[in-house]
């Protein structure tokens, strides 16, 4: 029998009342289960950096591309981690992981740097002044940006909020059970800044230009309303190269995808699979994806 629990720390009672036999666990409750007799662990890293994306469509405050990178300019990836994972999960600069193929670290050069010094100064030249409440002005309007977070990041989106609160922006926070956190996603225009994360069973990066290029909802997957002809090129490219080429078309795209401000990667999850008198088949190696379960007991 399955059962859908969506809080962790259930799950890991659960397991710990000897009420589940296997669970998937994220975050703060991995620690305390790895000290129980009995409860065996297969850990694993997710395929796919979470990043911080944005809503570039006409009207957004974030179809600019200066606001966009002084927004992603105020958030630190280590401060993220601490809050959405318990500082259990690995920092990004890329949005490949090691999980995947063609992962290559030196690409998150190109990433946005965490300056909030910097992010401050950019707002300033794009026209956005502080007013007497100390609040971002510009011709007469507020600089106002929705976040939007899912349950399951904890944490993680209050910090998006207070990180662009301290730029001087108006920022508001929409935090949901994740199917309406996606479903404001992807069938609304009511956000601005997300942290998405970029996941897949499959460890490639041809897993995200139906995520961040191509036709918008309800046509394609491009929740945030991308605009990155570049990208859209290169992705194009790699799927049809041979594959001695591949992996240094996919780099390329990743490139042109950071260098236009249109996502920050942040980090990626660590989790692990526990199970008690359970044998669990894996998709792969690094995929917390069980294929069969076999009881040994």
């Amino acid at each position: 029998m399955f059962r859908v629990i969506d809080n962790q720390s259930t799950a890991a009672n659960l397991l710990l009342t000897h009420e589940l036999d296997t669970a998937y666990i994220f975050g703060q409750d991995i620690e305390r289960l790895a000290r129980e007799p009995g409860l065996v662990r297969q850990s694993a890293m997710s395929i796919g950096a979470e990043t911080l994306t944005f809503h570039e469509g006409d009207g957004h405050p974030t179809a600019d591309p200066k606001v966009r990178r002084a927004l992603a300019m105020a958030v630190d990836g280590a401060a993220y981690n601490r809050a959405a994972y318990f500082g259990l999960g690995k920092t990004m600069t890329t949005m490949t992981t090691p999980t995947m193929d063609c992962y290559d670290a030196t690409v998150g050069k190109y990433s946005i740097p965490y300056d909030p010094a910097g992010a401050k100064k950019l707002l300033a030249e794009a026209g956005w002044k502080p007013g007497a409440d100390g609040k971002l002005m510009k011709d007469g309007k507020p600089l106002v940006v929705r976040v939007a977070g899912g349950k399951t990041q904890n944490s993680g989106p209050e910090y998006i909020l207070e990180a662009f609160t301290e730029l001087g922006v108006t920022a508001n926070l929409n935090v949901s059970d994740f199917n309406s956190w996606i479903d404001l996603l992807v069938k609304t225009d009511n956000w601005d800044a997300t942290v998405n994360p970029l996941g897949s069973v499959m460890p490639s990066p041809s897993i995200f230009p139906g995520q961040l290029g191509g036709p918008a909802p309800p046509g394609g997957g491009n929740f945030g309303r991308i605009k990155n002809a570049a990208f859209d090129a290169a992705a194009a490219r790699a799927i049809a190269a041979a594959p001695a080429d591949r992996c240094r078309i996919w780099m390329e795209a990743e490139r042109t995808m950071l260098e236009a401000d249109d996502a920050k990667p942040l980090v990626v999850q660590q989790s692990a699979v526990f199970s008690r008198n359970v044998t669990l088949q894996m998709f792969t190696t690094n995929v917390l994806s069980p294929i069969s379960l076999r009881i040994t007991k």
